[in-house]
């Protein structure tokens, strides 16, 4: 999405500025999406049509649980539910549910399933914010993320599926192992090909690590030239940061990137020593990152490209493995459509769709994104008809306004508490960016002004008055601050004058029907809650900034910010989900809703540093919710969330029959019986339309 308006637009996992240049690559050997559509169509429509089958779930004389969530309610549980084709006819008593199965299943044969003692049955869980095809693109590269069952420098790379998968903070994140992860795998990168990381988060590598090893780095210097070049001088090293806002280099890619670009580089440089010695090999945003994406090597792109469409069946294994029967894609670029739908295709062509309802959002940068889209529509049954059912719908528009707050790009109000980089200026205060002021220039030590820039005002504006629903990525206060800003000038503009003959919300009620977002939302503060209530904005939490960042933002990089408003679900009266963001994080709402219960800040230093395990402490105790709560962020709310609650989000007669059978009952759990254990309840079954997909 970047233009000649911005100097600068801010990467993140809906615009990842690492898998841009590769996601156009693969793109171009795919259809039209028109092409790609019709050809799904013909493919469903002359499938040979199999008879509707008929299930009856129950409890099994009371062995077992199950929570179809109606109306939202997770604490209530029935008998039994019963399904016939690929929708629940009845919810109720067993002796209720049985005869009315019998009723609609047309003497076809009737399945009866008791569920064994302990098993609990919900709604199928849904991710509400990731990132399909650029997670699928940076699988490709090495991973060295902070995620995963053992220590960097131990074993062999996992598997796409097996990083997907894991969801725990590794023993001994440390900068020390990281450099013996990298050394371990340059002596393996062919000749003429670059070493290829992602994932490095260095705000956990802080925290984990010995201060007399850091000395005096921060968090976004402490992987720079003079670090990586003790691993290889010869070879090219490009690292992308966790929170994808950052790419490491050594001084050989920089040279080669110089010796690739360097009449554009010569606009900011005036020589390859000044493009290192300025840069230092800690390269920020698209301007600095894109060129050296794009030096390198072809056939390594293009071999990267080539394994995309297995990355992308790996992401619907892990997520399917994960309980999760929908995911919303926060930021589809028509590129990204692309590739899904010929992947889609691809399966639909072999006679093994994949079964997944996928929702997306249209990203948008200005006013002329916004014009041309066509008119808002809900998702649509599954049918025939492949575009706009919920098997493939768009459900918004997304806008990216900031960064990520533990790369220290998210734009706040106050400066960061943690020492500011070095790399530009050097700066005696440090606020973050934003792709709406000063048109997104590097600028770090400017006090925000508080009103709203008028283009982001206006884009947002523009997209209510075309009638869709927008989800702002906001995480700096300041740039929750703007979104509200020009939420509240949206708003306003709904008013009985409106045009008639335009979907322009005309109404105060109208416009919160739109259901607007506001993605991340981190920072909440007693006034910001208060106006998202008034508004009718839902948030979505990346929950994760607790469970894994708690520690550094309250230690280090926000202090007592963090421990008074960093995701403030208890106290949020809007309906609000739970997201992952991935690849930001790992895949998995169990996962998710047991960080919102605990709020336990499992990368405390204490974690990492003493051998005996000790559990960490509470990050904001009054903010904590309950499991049923977090289990309907999860389903009920999720869907209502992204458009969705009149097809899926709860079992109730007449929606789809996506639900999942875990070996335990997740409401049940205290918050301190959850801590490590909600997020590994076995999922057992999982079903997408009446049709069994996993288990």
């Amino acid at each position: 999405m970047h233009n000649n308006n911005h100097d600068v637009h801010l990467s993140c996992g809906c615009h990842n500025v690492a898998a841009d240049p590769l996601i156009k690559m693969a793109a171009k050997a795919a259809a039209p999406i028109e092409t790609l559509i019709a050809e799904l169509e013909a493919i469903a429509a002359s499938a040979v049509s199999q008879e509707a089958g008929a299930l009856i779930v129950h409890h099994n004389g009371g062995r077992a649980t199950i929570r179809p969530l109606t109306q939202g309610d997770a604490e209530a549980t029935v008998e039994a539910f019963g399904v016939v084709g690929d929708a629940v006819v009845a919810v109720g008593t067993l002796a209720d549910v049985t005869a009315q199965v019998e009723k609609q299943a047309a003497g076809a044969e009737i399945v009866i399933q008791p569920l064994a003692a302990g098993q609990c049955v919900i709604p199928g869980l849904i991710e509400p914010h990731v990132h399909i095809v650029p997670t699928a693109m940076i699988l490709g590269w090495q991973a060295y993320s902070p995620f995963g069952d053992q220590s960097l420098d131990v074993g062999e790379q996992p598997d796409n599926l097996q990083i997907l998968m894991a969801q725990n903070l590794r023993p001994g994140y440390t900068l020390d192992n990281l450099k013996k992860r990298l050394k371990m795998d340059v002596d393996k990168v062919p000749s003429g090909e670059w070493l290829l990381g992602a994932g490095v988060d260095t705000s956990m590598i802080h925290m984990a690590s010995d201060p007399t090893e850091i000395g005096t780095k921060t968090l976004l210097n402490m992987l720079d030239c003079s670090v990586l070049d003790q691993i290889s001088k010869t070879t090219p090293i490009l690292l992308l940061s966790a929170s994808e806002h950052t790419i490491y280099a050594n001084t050989k890619a920089l040279t080669l990137t110089w010796e690739r670009d360097s009449d554009n580089l010569k606009s900011t440089y005036n020589t390859l020593d000044d493009y290192i010695s300025k840069t230092n090999g800690v390269l920020q945003e698209i301007p600095q990152m894109l060129p050296a994406i794009e030096a390198i090597p072809t056939r390594q792109l293009d071999a990267i490209t080539d394994g995309v469409p297995e990355r992308i069946a790996a992401f619907f294994e892990a997520a399917r493995r994960r309980g999760v029967t929908m995911v919303y894609d926060a930021g589809m670029q028509k590129e990204m459509a692309q590739v899904l739908l010929r992947y889609l295709l691809r399966r639909r062509r072999l006679h093994f769709p994949e079964y997944m309802r996928i929702g997306m959002a249209h990203l948008v940068e200005n006013n002329d994104d916004v014009k041309v889209i066509e008119a808002f529509t809900l998702p649509e049954m599954p049918s025939e008809c492949f575009d706009g059912s919920i098997n493939f719908y768009f459900g918004s528009v997304k806008v990216v306004s900031d960064g990520s707050n533990q790369g220290l790009t998210g734009y706040q109000s106050k400066p960061y508490c943690c020492p500011p980089t070095k790399i530009c200026c050097p700066p005696t205060k440090y606020y973050g960016m934003n792709n709406y002021v000063d048109k997104g220039a590097l600028r770090y030590n400017d006090k925000p002004d508080s009103k709203v820039p008028v283009e982001f005002f206006d884009l947002t504006c523009a997209i209510s008055q075309k009638g869709w629903p927008a989800m702002i990525h906001a995480n700096g206060d300041q740039s929750i601050d703007y979104a509200l800003d020009a939420y509240t000038g949206a708003y306003d503009k709904a008013r009985p004058n409106a045009d008639p003959n335009s979907l322009a919300p005309r109404t105060p009620e109208e416009f919160k029907a739109l259901r607007n977002r506001i993605e991340h939302c981190s920072l909440l503060n007693d006034s910001r809650l208060e106006r998202i209530k008034d508004l009718g904005i839902s948030p979505s939490f990346l929950i994760g900034h607790v469970g894994y960042w708690g520690w550094a933002f309250s230690d280090y990089i926000f202090k007592d910010k963090a421990k008074k408003q960093l995701d403030r679900c208890a106290s949020t009266e809007m309906p609000f989900t739970l997201h992952s963001d991935c690849s930001v994080s790992p895949l998995g709402p169990l996962r998710m809703m047991e960080q919102a219960v605990t709020r336990k800040m499992e990368g405390w230093s204490g974690a990492w540093n003493k051998k005996e395990f000790k559990e960490p402490p509470v990050l904001n105790e009054a903010e904590r919710i309950s499991p049923a709560r977090a289990l309907r962020a999860a389903t009920f709310d999720a869907a209502w969330q992204c458009h969705a609650d009149h097809l899926v989000g709860s079992l109730e007669v007449g929606k789809l029959a996506d639900f999942v059978v875990l070996a335990h009952d997740p409401v049940s759990m205290s918050a301190d019986e959850a801590y490590m254990v909600m997020r590994n309840i076995a999922v057992q079954q999982v079903w997408v339309g009446g049709k069994s997909v996993l288990g």
